[in-house]
């Protein structure tokens, strides 16, 4: 058995390669802190850093545990509103990504997305835009039109022109992909869903209220569809979200 594995994220053929590291029992029990959805109440920052050195160290940066380390952090920082801290996070992966397989692989093309979102989140629309542009444009041209990940990356372009005061042409954008999705029936479902929530977000932008509100009482109908809809016991936090969005619409077309 070969003691070398491709490196995940590679472009197609042979790939880069690296030696293969096995876990230990520390690599192991490290390893296991990043399964949460949120941080560990009793691994402070610092140590969370420390520990994924630890593994970048013991099992290479892009073993599949390092890799799990790394987005986790990601993801904490970003619900604990450590928005700069999540952008260098971001900037650093999406340039060694870049650096080691190309602009163009699946995974940096992720990252760069997230990128995109951590300098928005940040206030920086202009520089959001640019880079939600360059991301939608390399994804028609690497995985094509019709591709899901490309459908959501226009929508994300529309969002955040719709945001930085380009709102007609960020709904341009979101009815384009979101009749897109539609065409492709029960096949898109979810991702449909998840588009027409853009489209409702940048119409509201756009001033027009009303037809957001439409499209929001089509949404509301189809979470009222699904299991947490149907079994108000288990708890459907989507459905009160979009029960408190329709409140908010309500009453701007009341005030019109």
């Amino acid at each position: 058995m070969s003691d070398e594995t491709r490196i995940p994220g590679s472009r197609g053929g042979t790939g880069a390669r690296e030696k293969k590291r096995r876990l230990t029992p520390g690599t192991w029990w490290v390893g296991r802190r990043f399964r949460h959805s949120r941080r560990p109440a009793a691994r402070a920052w610092p140590q969370v850093h420390e520990d994924v050195a630890y593994l970048t160290r013991e099992l290479g940066r892009w073993h599949p545990r390092t890799l799990t380390a790394r987005s986790s952090v990601s993801r904490w920082l970003v619900d604990e509103c450590l928005h700069a801290d999540a952008l260098r996070c971001a900037e650093a992966e999406v340039a060694d990504r870049i650096a080691e397989f190309g602009a163009d692989a699946p995974e940096t093309l992720g990252w760069r997305s997230g990128l995109a979102w951590d300098r928005r989140r940040l206030g920086d629309l202009d520089t959001a835009v640019a880079e939600a542009r360059a991301l939608a444009d390399d994804c028609v041209r690497v995985l094509g039109s019709d591709h899901v990940d490309t459908h959501y990356r226009r929508a994300t372009l529309g969002q955040f022109l719709a945001e930085n005061g380009e709102s007609a042409e960020g709904v341009r954008l979101a009815r384009a992909v979101y009749a897109e999705s539609q065409a492709f029936g029960l096949d898109r479902w979810r991702e449909t869903r998840s588009l027409r929530n853009v489209l409702i977000t940048t119409l509201e932008l756009n001033g027009d209220v009303q037809e957001a509100l439409d499209l929001l009482d089509e949404e509301i109908k189809v979470e009222s569809g699904t299991l947490y809809g149907i079994d108000e016991n288990l708890g459907d936090y989507e459905m009160k979200r979009l029960e408190e969005w329709r409140r908010r619409l309500v009453a701007k077309v009341a005030s019109l």
